[in-house]
């Protein structure tokens, strides 16, 4: 899978605040941790993403 087209996907889809793994499964599409990490460092600027260890989560945020 091309995680560079994925991160642009996400970057257009991705409210003010967004569950990857949600917007991922939306659209069936299921990564390793790995892979989530290496999406989130693609994402554009003016995107944060912050990772909740309690819920195991990335969490993605525009600024």
């Amino acid at each position: 899978m091309d995680l560079r087209a994925l991160a642009k996907l996400v970057a257009l889809k991705a409210a003010d605040y967004v569950d990857l793994d949600e917007l991922l499964n939306a659209y069936g599409v299921k990564l390793s941790f790995k892979e989530k990490a290496e999406l989130a460092q693609m994402l554009p600027e003016g995107f944060v993403v912050v990772y909740d260890v309690v819920k195991d989560r990335f969490i993605i945020k525009r600024r």
